[in-house]
């Protein structure tokens, strides 16, 4: 039987490629991501059919090719929502921290 949920917190994580073009990427890079995108490219050929330089924009959804630009959670009690907070754009480790410290700390 399934239990009340009188406590959940939801996070969104909205994530981007982590530079804006392919071209910006150090060599390394290109070849992992050129790489990547080549076995996608075998899996589904019909979304991936264009080139990895092309395909870029969809680097965003691989941790290994992406960054934070936004964090959302929101803290549901008892079907009521107490914390909405969001995040601005993180660009380290610990803004992202404290910023989940000061989530958890107003729930």
């Amino acid at each position: 039987m399934l239990q009340s949920l009188d406590k959940i917190l939801f996070f969104d994580i909205e994530t981007a490629p982590s530079v804006a073009e392919f071209g910006l990427l150090n060599e390394e890079m290109q070849h992992l991501w050129t790489e990547k995108y080549g076995k996608l490219a075998d899996r589904n050929p019909e979304r991936y059919a264009q080139t990895a330089e092309k395909g870029w924009q969809e680097a965003g959804v691989y941790a290994e090719f992406a960054r934070v630009v936004c964090m959302y959670s929101v803290f549901r009690h008892l079907r009521t929502i107490l914390t909405a907070a969001k995040l601005r754009e993180c660009s380290t480790k610990k803004k992202t921290s404290d910023g989940y410290r000061y989530i958890v700390r107003r729930t």
